[in-house]
């Protein structure tokens, strides 16, 4: 009976310490399930924020990503035109942009400036400026540009059959102030030859018309003769000029719409001793012509501001790139250099 009663009894502590042990395991379950759940919890949304941080950064990136605008110009050496080009480098500076500046030789390589701005836009630049060789030649380009969503702006002539912000002088208008010079100067009557630029150019198209309406308008005595085609050329120009002299018909004046043709015409003149009997009048200032006006070998001449044209164009499309918007039209001024206040404009 002794040996039941120890046998019972040891049967007896082990079941306790059975029950025990698991009612001790069912109370720790829980909190290391818990534990086990707030860490996969922990790593699960550190790896969300770290997932946000990363896209967050990418966007930071894009956003903050070097703007770049392509420039297409229409000429590298003409005075007009490097001044045209330190005005886009000075706004590129200020603005802390990229600036892509580029263009032909010669002002009527309007083939090679198609080109130049395919190429901008195969490197999806943010912007573009060009001064069109051909208003409607770079037309399909320039809508390339606009549909690719590229921002472009026209300086100097704009484009014709695609809408954007032309950035230039007043042409029709500037172009009045000579014929205006002149025909006060020919008190109302003579003969002006005219020297014309690219008439299918903006710019040319609007000296052209400009001088012409002013002249036919205001003093209806005064004669035109057959204007030059000279497209921008001096060479042109200057052939232009001595045919013109050799067919005997009286030349009172002569109007350029840019400074290499009248610049010639002083020449053809001076050569032919015959400097005294014509007005010279010019556009764009170069600073031979200044000399000339101050030395009285030439009377007037229109005055731009490629300067200002450059870096408002450039300044243009950067307020484009970041939703800005802007008048069809936004006017770089002009004014007319002679001899009386001609020191006015000297750099």
């Amino acid at each position: 009976m002794k040996s039941n009663f120890k046998t019972w009894v040891t049967m007896l502590l082990v079941l306790l310490m059975v029950v025990v042990f698991c009612v001790g395991c069912s109370a720790n379950a829980p909190a290391e399930t818990k534990a086990a759940e707030e860490t996969k919890a922990a790593e699960e949304t550190k790896a969300s924020e770290d997932t946000t941080a990363d896209e967050e950064t990418k966007e930071e990136t894009s956003a903050g990503g070097d703007i770049v605008i392509g420039v297409a110009h229409k000429n590298s050496s003409s005075p007009f035109w490097i001044s045209f080009q330190d005005g886009v480098k000075a706004a590129g500076e200020e603005l802390g942009v990229k600036i892509d500046m580029q263009g032909p030789a010669i002002e009527n390589d309007s083939i090679g400036q198609i080109a130049l701005l395919e190429n901008f836009i195969t490197q999806e630049y943010d912007g573009i400026v060009v001064a069109p060789c051909d208003d409607v030649g770079v037309a399909p380009a320039v809508q390339s540009a606009l549909d690719a969503g590229i921002k472009v702006v026209a300086a100097d002539n704009g484009v014709t059959g695609a809408e954007v912000t032309l950035v230039a002088t007043d042409n029709a208008a500037a172009a009045a102030l000579a014929a205006e010079y002149i025909g006060k100067a020919l008190g109302g009557k003579g003969n002006i030859l005219m020297v014309n630029g690219t008439i299918s150019q903006g710019s040319g198209k609007g000296r052209y018309e400009g001088f012409k309406n002013h002249i036919e308008t205001n003093y209806p005595d005064i004669k035109i003769l057959t204007p030059i085609d000279a497209e921008w050329d001096d060479q042109k120009a200057l052939a232009g000029i001595e045919d013109a002299m050799n067919t005997g018909e009286q030349i009172d004046a002569i109007f350029s719409a840019w400074d290499g043709g009248a610049l010639q015409a002083h020449s053809a003149f001076k050569a032919a001793g015959m400097l005294d009997k014509v007005i010279i009048a010019g556009f764009d200032l170069y600073d031979e012509t200044i000399a000339l006006i101050k030395a009285g070998e030439f009377e007037a001449d229109v005055v731009q501001d490629p300067y200002n044209m450059g870096y408002l164009a450039v300044k243009t499309v950067y307020g484009e790139i970041n939703g800005e918007t802007y008048d069809a039209f936004l006017d770089t001024g002009a004014k007319l250099a002679t001899k009386d206040n001609v020191g006015d404009f000297e750099k």
